[in-house]
């Protein structure tokens, strides 16, 4: 509990462009170095009125230029896609079937049967096992046929600006300092074609009316 403000990795569309701020332009948006550090409750996220988390803001994040008592309540199209699609679920997908594939190692049903457990406080009924367990042999052969593009972090990005008083263009870099050394999560193309395919099924489960409406 406690500690300092965090800043969550979040979508490089709206991480990187220009803000402008008094006359000026903001800095880009820097995660926090580790994933020990960044990876907290969003109670501890660092909040900038000028540029919202796209994943909370989709997730009905008040305005925070005023004070909110009640949450908004809202069901839309965009939150399902962002929970299936986004680079945020897949990184803690990814993590989610690491931490199944370590307390379970070498046993496909017994992960399947963890992660159920941890996802739903309860064991996978029979024909819940049974179809989870094809599902994530189907997910292998399709992984092991189709490896994912590495990404990397951007170290710079240039702006551009208008000189005040000339009206002349002119450009200059921001460096991005934090990815000198930064530590990443657990990436698709980081880890292994059955960590994949298990990461299809956390993510399954992580999407599921029972994990969405009941806990």
């Amino acid at each position: 509990m406690g500690g300092l403000p965090i800043k969550p990795e979040i979508n490089m569309e709206v991480a990187l462009p220009p803000r402008m701020i008094q006359f000026s332009i903001a800095p880009a948006h820097q995660p926090s170095r580790t994933p020990a550090e960044r990876n907290r409750r969003t109670i501890y996220t660092y909040r900038g009125r000028g540029q919202a988390d796209p994943m909370l803001e989709i997730l009905n994040l008040p305005n925070p230029n005023e004070s909110c008592e009640v949450r908004d309540s809202a069901a839309v199209t965009p939150q399902a896609f962002t929970l299936m699609n986004s680079d945020v679920m897949t990184d803690r997908s990814i993590a989610f079937a690491l931490r199944v594939q370590k307390e379970c190692r070498d046993d496909t049903a017994k992960q399947i049967r963890r992660a159920v457990q941890l996802a739903y406080g309860r064991f996978p009924a029979a024909n819940e096992q049974e179809h989870l367990e094809s599902y994530v042999s189907e997910m292998l052969v399709y992984h092991n046929t189709h490896k994912p593009e590495e990404v990397e972090y951007p170290k710079q990005v240039v702006r551009s600006l208008v000189e005040e008083f000339t009206g002349e263009p002119f450009e200059f870099i921001e460096l991005l300092n934090v990815y000198d050394d930064y530590v990443p999560d657990s990436k698709p193309w980081t880890v292994s074609a059955d960590t994949r395919a298990m990461a299809d099924v956390c993510l399954l489960l992580l999407n599921s009316n029972e994990l969405m409406y009941v806990y």
